[in-house]
């Protein structure tokens, strides 16, 4: 029985960077679309974002939706510089309508 790791009263909303496979793709390449020839092989999807605690990543960010004991409920995985607030936004009805916690 998981008991209290399920309980779906308060829930934590998170964003951690995870670092794409392969080397990083510099900002000034990306704004003209240009692949330099020996950057094999890139994550064309990754984006840069700034972290509070990593500083600056290029990769993809996970929107997990844990509960307090840190159970994870939602789960979504977009680019580095997806927005947490859209992110919140599209699980709403789910989280505040269906689970209805006491505090997110």
């Amino acid at each position: 029985m998981l008991g209290e790791a399920t309980n779906h009263r308060h829930w934590n909303e998170d964003k951690p960077l995870f670092k794409a496979l392969g080397p990083v793709w510099h900002q000034s390449d990306r704004k003209v679309g240009r692949v330099p020839e020996k950057l094999r092989p890139l994550d064309q999807d990754a984006t840069w974002s700034k972290s509070a605690y990593h500083e600056w990543g290029y990769g993809c960010g996970i929107h997990p939706t844990s509960n307090a004991s840190g159970f994870p409920c939602l789960l979504e995985v977009e680019t580095a510089t997806f927005s947490e607030r859209t992110t919140v936004n599209r699980k709403e009805e789910r989280l505040l309508h269906r689970l209805q916690p006491d505090t997110l």
